[in-house]
């Protein structure tokens, strides 16, 4: 079930609601919640899940598990909460729909597609693509294949400059 437009937007702010305000601004620093420890918690939790064959309710699971290392409920946590079971199966009731909780994705892929959209729509990207570059930051198969952070900023700038190239021959 792909969730946009105004009841994404009237779930997500129901979502942030729920959390507090004032845990929606900003991430701690997985450094800073373990007392400056040089292992990175979120990378180990991020290590258990395999982004790439995922159901909603283990994307629930991985937020539960995000929010006990410390990391702040911030925008790209809310954006992963938009993909768990809890988060659709509300929307699916409120906009009718069956929602099954267990059917697997691939977060990914899926967020690769919902930013491809919305660029061709002319829409905001800029949190859904920090949303995208922290999940492939953290994908296990990304990881063990070698993939580093300079590899994935190196990636995006090629993306942003492919981008730029494509609106060019459209105008």
């Amino acid at each position: 079930m792909n969730i946009s437009g105004a009841g994404w937007n009237a779930g997500l702010t129901t979502l942030q609601a729920r959390n507090g305000a004032a845990g929606v601004d900003g991430q701690a620093s997985a450094a800073q919640e373990t007392g400056g420890s040089t292992a990175d918690p979120v990378a180990d939790v991020m290590s258990r899940y395999n982004l790439q064959d995922i159901s909603p309710l283990e994307v629930d699971q991985l937020v539960k598990d995000l929010q006990a290392t410390g990391y702040a409920m911030n925008e790209t946590l809310l954006i992963l909460s938009t993909r768990g079971a809890e988060f659709i199966s509300h929307m699916s009731e409120s906009l009718g729909g069956t929602f099954n909780p267990n059917q697997r994705m691939n977060l990914i892929s899926q967020t690769e597609n919902q930013v491809r959209m919305a660029r061709s729509r002319g829409d905001a990207t800029e949190a859904m693509q920090n949303f995208l570059d922290f999940l492939k930051s953290h994908d296990r198969d990304r990881v063990s294949a070698g993939f580093t952070n300079t590899d994935l900023t190196r990636e995006t700038i090629m993306r942003e400059a492919f981008a730029a190239n494509a609106d060019r021959a459209t105008d």
